[in-house]
């Protein structure tokens, strides 16, 4: 009889426990991946071309709201996290030992040499109209007073007397308003970042401009056409008569930020948009506040009422697009609309849809009576500027990519690209008839639908200074644009002296000549430009770097002009002023983006760039003198002081360096929020640091003195005037704001 084996009864038992072991990882591993596929769903953002916004969800409908009213939603805040600061590996210094000057073949292209006219009388082109004094009777402390140069020079005993002496540039277009025909001043208003300016879009002519020192970012016309109301970052609701520079009234906001105006059609109430969620009405005729209308907490970006009255449309941050009914003032609808945050809604001629926009790079169509998408339109990028048609059957959108186009309300289908205009466009209107449509961008663009015309006769306006500079005697300000355009002014006068076309692309740095007779600019456009300032024509095209010029530094005698290339040329170059003609080369840096900075008086030049390493140069003999290795991060900014004992770095590791160029020791560290640009007062007991706002900072204590606000853009570069009375702050809201000590 054949004898059977019998597995013992601990093996039977493992085997049982490792069978029970896998159903369970089998079991748990159905329930993650199913987990994870139902979150997947329920989480994922869609693109911009599906044909639905997610998570759609309708609070009220009309109907209901006339029988009870129910509180509106809370809204839930994201929860924030503290950002963790990458840990970045010290830069290895380069073998500045293997650094040789190269002969470079250099073929500028030579132009008619300077004429012998003094600066002062460059021609100027159409000067701005002069700034206005504040109306008496209403405070409206945001007006640019008349423009007046300081005695005194910025000290640190006089800091605290250190006010906005003065504006150049009309700024960023925030929005463009038509006027009633009939009325005085200019038919088209055009809302900057700079005051507001009535125009003839006939002729591009101003009439009565307001220039503030606080930038006006929304503003609403009268139904009737005879007032003006206008907000700004002052957080001061201004009510004007309209043409003029003579403001009525002022509306108290109780410190409540206002984000965008509207008025009844009636014209008998004002309605502004808070930060806070909610919309807020107000008496027209006294600024009395007549009723709160409660949204979701979250800041409203964009709002406005139907033409009948019944019915404000806004859209908030958090992607929320809401409607309130006006008479009861019941939030009926609330909608997570976009992706990103609502920019703009727009209401029909009838009332019956209302378009929002977002970055998103869609406008959605909505049905105002029940809140449900009509349609849904993509484009190529995000959308800031909607308005329909006079009959509602188009709408026209404004892209960031500067396209504007025409849609067919009913279809949805694009009737006809009406153009692309530079940089982002703002905002569009059409006037009263349709006849027109303004379109802010980085300039101030017409449309005329009847013959499809696409004009830009105004001047003046620009959406970013990228760089300033003043000459030597202070007697001029150069200003570099994102446009290419470099504008020359004089402060003294506070107009424009003229403007030089050379560059294609931002112009990213000017220098003055020691004599002030020449004007260099570096641009993206891997050109230098030598321009004569007299006659305003250019001397030199230099095109020898093969990327964007990042900085330039005149020898003390003005006979040679070192160049630093960006993150494509990553070299330091010498050209011969005389002729033109390259000189040599410095290589080995390891990244770019290279400042450079000269020592007055003598021959140190030096540059510090994206390695975070300072070098400072022999000038003539091309010999490295010190190699700084202390910032963790690119430099952003370097200069000397005007005696040349100080030398300050700015880096992006948050650090800004105080150096004494005797032995190049470190004296101060001082902990800076920005890193842009560096100037130091006349007397050294300042530091000057800009970045989104100017701090100013005691070099001896390496104390925090006081700082000014940023403006709605960022403070790019700084300039003090060679007497140390007046700093210039380029923004690229498109104003250089100057400031003075005034007691």
């Amino acid at each position: 009889m054949q004898q059977r084996n019998y597995l013992p009864g601990t093996t039977l038992t493992i085997a049982l426990i490792v069978k029970i072991l896998v159903s369970l990882s089998l079991l748990l591993l159905s329930i993650v991946v199913i987990l994870f596929s139902t979150r997947s769903v329920a989480g994922i953002t869609r693109t911009p071309g599906t044909p639905k916004p997610t998570m759609t969800r309708q609070v009220k409908t009309p109907m209901v709201l006339f029988w009870r009213k129910t509180s509106p939603p809370t809204a839930t805040k994201p929860a924030t996290s503290t950002p963790v600061s990458p840990i970045i590996p010290t830069q290895s210094r380069p073998e500045m030992a293997a650094v040789q000057p190269t002969a470079i073949p250099a073929s500028p292209t030579a132009l008619p040499q300077p004429t012998q006219i003094p600066p002062t009388q460059v021609q100027p082109t159409e000067a701005p109209a002069q700034p206005t004094a504040a109306p008496a009777g209403i405070d409206v402390p945001s007006i640019q007073p008349v423009f007046q140069l300081p005695d005194q020079p910025i000290r640190s005993d006089n800091l605290a007397y250190l006010r906005p002496i003065g504006q150049l540039g009309k700024g960023r277009i925030n929005q463009v308003l038509w006027g009633l025909p009939g009325q005085p001043g200019g038919v088209l208003l055009a809302i900057t970042n700079g005051g507001f300016f009535n125009l003839d879009p006939a002729t591009g002519t101003e009439t009565n401009s307001v220039f503030m020192s606080s930038s006006i970012s929304n503003a609403v016309i009268s139904p009737d056409g005879s007032r003006l109301v206008t907000n700004g970052k002052d957080n001061a609701i201004i009510i004007w008569k309209y043409g003029t520079n003579e403001a009525i009234a002022r509306i108290d906001t109780q410190g409540i930020t206002i984000t965008s105006l509207a008025y009844s059609p009636d014209g008998k109430s004002i309605l502004g948009s808070g930060a806070d969620g909610n919309i807020y009405l107000w008496n027209a005729a006294d600024g009395a506040l007549l009723k709160v209308l409660e949204g979701t907490g979250n800041p409203i970006r964009t709002m406005q009422i139907s033409p009948d009255g019944q019915l404000v449309v806004a859209g908030s941050e958090d992607k929320t697009l809401s409607m309130w009914n006006v008479s009861s003032g019941i939030r009926f609808i609330s909608i997570t609309a976009h992706y990103k945050p609502v920019n703009m809604v727009t209401i029909s001629p009838d009332s019956k849809i209302v378009a929002s926009a977002s970055d998103d790079k869609t406008f959605i169509l909505w049905d105002t009576t029940n809140g449900k998408q009509i349609r849904l339109i993509s484009v190529d990028s995000g959308v800031r500027g909607l308005a329909f048609t006079r009959d509602g059957t188009g709408i026209v959108s404004g892209e960031q990519n500067g396209t504007v186009s025409l849609w067919d309300t009913n279809t949805g289908k694009l009737t006809k690209t009406i153009g692309k205009v530079p940089g982002e466009v703002n905002t569009i209107a059409f006037n009263v008839d349709g006849s027109l449509m303004a379109i802010g961008a980085n300039t101030l663009h017409i449309w005329r639908p009847s013959d499809d015309a696409l004009v830009a006769p105004f001047k003046g306006f620009t959406n970013s200074v990228t760089c300033v500079a003043f000459n030597p005697d202070a007697g001029l300000l150069a200003a570099g644009n994102q446009d290419g355009k470099i504008t020359l002014w004089s402060p003294q006068e506070n107009t424009e002296k003229a403007v030089l076309e050379g560059h294609i692309g931002n112009v990213n740095t000017m220098l003055f000549s020691p004599n002030g007779r020449f004007l260099a600019s570096g641009g993206a456009d891997n050109t230098i430009i030598v321009w004569d300032i007299a006659s305003g024509q250019k001397v030199y095209m230099i095109r020898g770097h093969s990327g964007g010029v990042r900085s330039l530094a005149f020898s003390s005698d003005g006979t040679r002009l070192a160049s630093a290339g960006g993150w494509v040329d990553i070299t330091l170059k010498m050209w011969d002023m005389n002729t033109g003609n390259g000189l040599y080369n410095i290589t080995g840096f390891t990244k770019g983006d290279i400042e450079l900075a000269l020592r007055n008086g003598s021959n140190m030049l030096a540059s510090a760039g994206g390695d975070g390493i300072i070098r400072v140069w022999n000038f003539d003999t091309r010999q490295l003198i010190s190699s700084l290795e202390k910032h963790t991060r690119a430099v952003r900014s370097i200069i000397f002081s005007q005696d040349g004992n100080l030398m300050a770095s700015s880096s992006e590791d948050g650090n800004s360096y105080i150096w004494e160029t005797g032995g190049w020791t470190m004296l101060k560290n001082l902990q800076t929020k920005g890193s842009s640009s560096l100037a130091f007062s006349s007397d050294n007991k300042i530091l000057a640091v800009g970045g989104e706002g100017i701090e100013f900072w005691d070099t001896d204590s390496g104390n925090l003195l006081t700082s000014l606000p940023g403006t709605s853009g960022t403070t790019v570069k700084l300039s003090l005037s060679s007497d140390g009375k007046v700093l210039a702050a380029g923004s690229t809201d498109g104003t250089i704001r100057l400031y003075g000590i005034k007691e």
